[in-house]
This record gives structure tokens, sequence and C-alpha cells, in this order.
């Protein structure tokens, strides 16, 4: 549900939407990694070359930077939520009384 204006959220939400998009974002971090690894050293072995670089070097160095590329365009439309960072006097009279730590 992500949007281009500024969202009004409490504190509570914020704090949930920076851990999901915290957590979305290891888990492609996650996937471009274990991508790197397996064509990288997987494919290390394979004698097939394209322009004279071998295939690892197209799959692990090039694949890996088109899926970040694409990955982040996903993240960015679909979980990434613009909102203000700053705290306003609701959010802390809000956290304070559900026992969070306002500074």
């Amino acid at each position: 549900m992500a949007n281009s204006e500024n969202r009004q959220m409490t504190y509570a939400e914020k704090h949930q939407q920076i851990k999901k998009e915290a957590k979305w974002t290891m888990v492609l971090f996650a996937i471009c990694f274990v991508w790197w690894c397996v064509t990288g050293w997987g494919l290390g072995d394979v004698k097939i070359y394209f322009w004279h670089l071998p295939l690892w070097f197209w799959l692990c160095i090039i694949g890996t930077y088109v899926i970040g590329c694409v990955g982040t365009i996903i993240l960015i439309k679909k979980v990434f939520v613009n909102f203000d960072l700053g705290e306003d006097d609701a959010d802390l009279v809000e956290s304070k009384v559900e026992g969070g730590s306002a500074k």
C-alpha cells in the first residue's frame, strides 16, 4: 500500500512500517546474496563464454545487479510508504500512554 503522499501515522504505525521495510530489504539482500553465491561459485567450472566473458560473470555480476534493481523498484512500489519521520505532540503523548519511550 505504498503511495507518494505523506501519510499521517501514529508512532506505533511508524515503528511497524519501519520494521516492515527493513525486513523486506533484508529479504532482497538475502536473495541477491544467494544468487551471487550460487552463480559465482556454482558456475565457476562452466566453459561457456559470451563476449569473451564467462557465463558465471554475466549471471553473478550483471544478474545480481538486475535482481537488486528490479527488487528495489518492487519494494518501493509495494512495501515502502512515504511518511514524516518527525514526531509531533500527539505521537509523544500516545507513546507515553502506551508505555513507550519518547525522546
